[in-house]
């Protein structure tokens, strides 16, 4: 009976968070709207003539890649971020980039966080003679550790991408590509959430970095959970390197405790690599 009283207590948590989440997200599209309208460098893109462009259809693989138009687009990014996004970041905090990932020159997947919520924006850019000028094309909401789109399309659902993450001198540098690495997208209030049901003692494996590896991999890319293998490689507290194994497939996959450090915390995978 006190373990039903538990789990009741976990769901009107995970409800309440539900909840608030919508309602905020409704206020602050509507705020979002009064700043688009007064915001005429971002209007100048009309967004229908550029989904229903060429340039959607065309292949890239033999385009020529302008790493100097692309930084270019990224220090833009970087300074006009607060245009660009559906909704301001929380009072007490700012928008912080964590990658892009670059479809083409001129077409990007922006992925930023305001230490509660995790969002991504798909954003074309072009560079005049006068300026640079870029538009939001579609924004996504992380959810089950994908992307989900929730404003927009994408016409570029599953293409190769190019990812530029910040080096340890804070410096932009080309580092994977889509086919190479694949992170696991989350909001912090999903992992306050799982928390919450492991301290109530539901989804104990989570408190196991090699069964929290079998089953959100399983859950993502279908693998069979029986033929899914681990090692560590390296450990550290709130950490943990390991090598995986499906089939004739290996991965590096490292995962982290967000929440609690200890015996007590969850795991969460960060990124699963491909090594061969």
């Amino acid at each position: 009976m006190k373990k039903i009283g538990k789990i009741l207590v976990v769901i009107l948590c995970l409800l309440i968070s539900s909840i608030v989440f919508y309602y905020g997200l409704k206020i602050y599209r509507e705020k979002f709207e009064n700043i688009i309208s007064e915001n005429q460098e971002y209007s100048d893109l009309d967004k229908e003539s550029i989904l229903n462009n060429d340039i959607y259809n065309k292949e890239f693989q033999n385009e020529k890649i302008n790493e100097n138009l692309r930084k270019e687009f990224i220090n833009y990014t970087e300074s006009n971020l607060d245009e660009l996004t559906p909704f301001p970041s929380d009072n007490e905090s700012v928008w912080i980039i964590n990658r892009f990932s670059f479809v083409n020159n001129n077409n990007f997947y922006v992925e930023y966080n305001d230490n509660k919520t995790l969002c991504r924006i798909l954003v074309y850019c072009v560079k005049s003679s006068e300026a640079i000028n870029c538009s939001r094309i579609s924004f996504y909401v992380a959810n089950n550790f994908l992307w989900k789109i929730d404003l927009g399309d994408d016409p570029f659902l599953g293409r190769l991408l190019q990812y530029y993450e910040k080096d340890k001198n804070k410096n932009w540098k080309k580092t994977y590509k889509s086919d190479e690495i694949y992170y696991f997208p989350v909001n912090n209030e999903t992992l306050l959430g799982m928390q919450q049901a492991v301290d109530s003692e539901i989804n104990l494996w989570r408190l196991d970095p090699m069964e929290t590896v079998k089953q959100d991999i399983a859950g993502i890319f279908r693998f069979s959970i029986k033929d899914i293998k681990s090692k560590v490689i390296s450990q550290s507290r709130g950490e943990i390197l390991l090598e995986v194994s499906h089939q004739n497939s290996i991965y590096e996959v490292y995962l982290i405790q967000p929440i609690k450090q200890g015996e007590e915390g969850i795991w969460i995978i960060q990124y699963l690599k491909y090594i061969k």
